[in-house]
């Protein structure tokens, strides 16, 4: 319940911090917080697993709101392509990640390396993009406008 009542102004919130910081620079941050989101529970902590639930759902719908916003910024007038292409890898991610996951599970009996891992693929996910506005900022102007400048 915590994690959906925390989703449902993620998608405005972020949107916010994607125009004041920039749709590069608030996607980082946006898979950043949510690694972070993502770890709380391996302390056992019932704090930390509240903190983590508000966190997940506060980033999620950010995530996918920011990065379908800055798709359609960089499709070059192929907007219905990127999102087609973006909604299709989503839709993979969420159908394959659990299969790992699981399976870690199951050898383990724990948690935790499952959180570990998925925490890994969401900051690798925030080091890919750091690349890509990197890139942006260096072959094209209207990346700088989009935030890939911002220092």
């Amino acid at each position: 319940m915590v994690t959906g009542l925390a989703a449902m102004p993620s998608g405005i919130v972020w949107a916010a911090a994607g125009r004041r910081l920039g749709l590069w620079r608030a996607l980082i941050l946006a898979h950043v917080v949510q690694a972070v989101g993502i770890l709380l529970p391996i302390t056992g902590s019932p704090a930390a697993a509240l903190l983590s639930a508000v966190l997940f759902g506060g980033t999620f719908v950010g995530i996918v709101t920011l990065s379908f916003t800055l798709g359609r910024h960089l499709s070059g007038g192929a907007s219905a392509r990127v999102i087609g292409a973006l909604t299709a890898v989503y839709g993979l991610g969420q159908i394959i990640g659990p299969v790992p996951a699981g399976m870690v599970v199951a050898r383990t009996g724990s948690f935790d390396s499952a959180l570990l891992g998925a925490a890994a693929a969401v900051l690798a996910g925030a080091l890919l993009l750091a690349a890509g506005a990197w890139m942006a900022g260096r072959r094209s102007p209207a990346a700088v406008a989009l935030g890939a400048g911002r220092g």
